[in-house]
């Protein structure tokens, strides 16, 4: 009987037939009703229609810079390449970056081939750490380009780091797992550094969240040290106004379905998250012209020792437009900037982006996520992008050092 079949990962027991209706499922479904139904009678009669603009008032500039802590599955697609390369550009009186977290599957890889494009900056000051390659909890594949490092380690290298991984991937039929012994480099790393500079830490989470919750799960009293959360992905329904008193629940997104436990156990955490959502930077993001300088920088003979990081970056970027090429079948002309937006909109939300306030939840058993809008929520939902300003600026970003622009 395959829903009864039990395997042991990292000792915790897991079965492969997630959509089995086990006790916790419907206890799960039971509780979260009852949570939602409460926080929406909980919304007061004269909560505003729209306030998109509240969070320009609540976050006020730093006089020191703001100290960030990337999560990124940096190599399977371009715009996380794409955002590294805008943090890199950044003058350092606005950002510290304090280390980069490789996320998600095949992390070795992506750990060093963004080590690789760091070196030939010269900030190898950067520390980049692995994070964990299994998920905590996921019905779903785990998912790879298969261009992960190409164009920048050599092939002999990439069969080293490449390793095995479970799909479908395991999913914890309890969540109340025990803590997995194994693979917490990342999760310490930052339970140190939020401890190391309490209330100061900005996590850009542009990727699985898969280490972020095993920290809070290992250290719970590092919540509160948290500055915020700008995390790429959830999603929301995207007509304006978005109601107020409704239950809105929308279907998965990648960094969602990537591990749906690490997802519900970061939104349930209470830290404040300004969530960009890919139902927003698809319908207005689009880069082609932008991309047009940086890729005159990729050269089909660049050797991969090339010392420039912007034309590394450019091969990168390469690779993912021949990969979309194979998949449609016709010409890909640019990308979508989903993580640049996020991660800017992180270290100063509101310079491109509107957002509205309410909770998230996660749908542990299928990846699905509810949001309601709140007066007094812990995240801010994006719901509109100022995409030719942003865009334009973006462009400049990724050729060479540039400043915020000011916001109006």
């Amino acid at each position: 009987n395959k829903s009864s079949q039990i395997k042991e990962v990292d000792n915790v027991a897991i079965t492969r037939d997630y959509k089995q209706e086990s006790e916790w499922v419907k206890e799960a479904r039971s509780i979260r009703s009852e949570e939602i139904s409460t926080y929406l009678s909980s919304i007061p009669e004269s909560s505003p229609a729209q306030d998109y603009d509240e969070i320009c008032s609540l976050l006020q500039p730093p006089d020191q810079p703001r100290k960030i802590i990337l999560l990124t599955d940096y190599g399977s697609d371009a715009d996380d390449a794409l955002a590294l390369l805008m943090l890199l550009h950044l003058p350092k009186e606005l950002i510290e970056i304090l280390g980069i977290i490789t996320v998600f599957g095949q992390t070795q890889i992506r750990k060093a081939t963004a080590s690789r494009i760091l070196a030939a900056a010269k900030r190898e000051d950067i520390p980049v750490i692995a994070g964990r390659s299994h998920p905590l909890g996921t019905p779903h594949h785990i998912w790879h380009s298969g261009k992960e490092g190409m164009g920048i380690l050599t092939p002999d290298e990439i069969a080293h780091l490449t390793i095995d991984l479970p799909n479908p991937s395991p999913l914890y039929l309890d969540p109340s797992f025990s803590l997995p012994t194994d693979s917490c480099e990342a999760a310490d790393f930052i339970i140190t550094t939020v401890k190391k500079f309490p209330g100061k830490v900005i996590i850009l989470a542009i990727g699985a969240l898969t280490d972020l919750a095993l920290a809070l799960k290992k250290d719970p009293s590092i919540e509160p040290l948290i500055s915020r959360i700008a995390f790429m992905g959830c999603a929301i329904p995207y007509e304006r106004p978005i109601p107020a008193k409704m239950a809105h629940t929308i279907t998965h997104s990648q960094n969602i379905r990537c591990d749906v436990l690490a997802g519900k156990i970061v939104f349930d955490s209470g830290i404040p998250s300004f969530v960009i959502s890919g139902s927003v930077t698809r319908k207005h993001l689009f880069l082609e012209k932008e991309l047009v300088p940086i890729l005159q920088l990729e050269n089909s003979q660049l050797e991969i020792q090339v010392e420039n990081y912007v034309a590394m970056t450019a091969v990168l970027l390469r690779h993912w437009l021949d990969y979309l090429f194979k998949l449609k079948n016709e010409k890909a002309l640019g990308t979508v900037p989903h993580d640049p937006l996020a991660c800017i909109e992180g270290i100063s939300p509101g310079n491109f982006g509107k957002y509205v306030r309410g909770k998230f939840w996660v749908h542990v058993e299928d990846g699905k996520t509810t949001f309601v809008r709140h007066p007094d929520g812990p995240h801010w939902a994006l719901v509109s992008v100022d995409a030719i300003e942003f865009q334009e600026w973006l462009g400049d970003a990724l050729m060479a050092p540039v400043m915020l622009p000011h916001k109006k």
